[in-house]
């Protein structure tokens, strides 16, 4: 039967946490001689904005030993993914008012706090007319869990003929794989009769 259960934590160097699954050089022969095992009740924690692998230790009776880990590590992110740019690419017809389709980019970046990230997830872009939805789409493309994307860039077009008003807002909400949101608004004129 089984005599006792351990665990302990490996935390990556920032440099082997930079994209994709963790690169776990440990190895059995390193977990023999690892000391820092603490007794196993049920719950491990792992400090916000860390990353590391767990690793149990099972011991039975006879003194025979099994490792078993988490193979892709378990990361624990606080930080909202806010460092968000929305800039538009087309100049105004006369002073700050636009008359013409807009087209604008999107740059969003998931902060890097600690020693980890976890990821962009989810980047929807919403254009406002006086409050109204007119149009709306993302830039989820390659934002799959495993990849880890840090950063992304995206590009997409203000309708003139949908969106003729004073108040026209271009509205990015980013969500990264640990559930952390952030939000950034850019307003402007449209004047499409002048």
């Amino acid at each position: 039967g089984v005599s006792k259960v351990e665990y302990w934590i490996y935390h990556p160097e920032p440099d082997e946490d930079a994209k994709g699954t963790f690169d776990s050089h440990v190895t059995e022969s390193v977990l023999d001689k690892q000391a820092g095992w603490k007794p196993f009740t049920g719950k491990v924690s792992i400090d916000p904005d860390r990353s590391g692998f767990v690793y149990l230790k099972v011991t039975d009776r006879a003194g025979n030993r099994a490792y078993i880990n988490t193979a892709d590590g378990v990361i624990s992110e606080t930080t909202n993914p806010d460092d968000i740019t929305i800039t538009l690419d087309h100049q105004p017809a006369r002073g700050t008012v636009y008359s013409g389709d807009v087209p604008f980019t999107v740059k969003v970046s998931d902060v890097k706090n600690g020693d980890t990230y976890s990821g962009l997830k989810d980047i929807r872009w919403t254009i406002l007319k006086d409050g109204q939805e007119t149009q709306s789409g993302t830039f989820n493309d390659g934002l799959e869990r495993g990849a880890r994307v840090r950063s992304q860039i995206g590009h997409a077009t203000v309708e003139a003929k949908k969106n003729n008003s004073n108040n026209v807002v271009i509205r990015v909400d980013v969500t990264d794989w640990a559930g952390n949101t952030a939000t950034k608004d850019l307003t402007f004129t449209y004047d499409t009769t002048a």
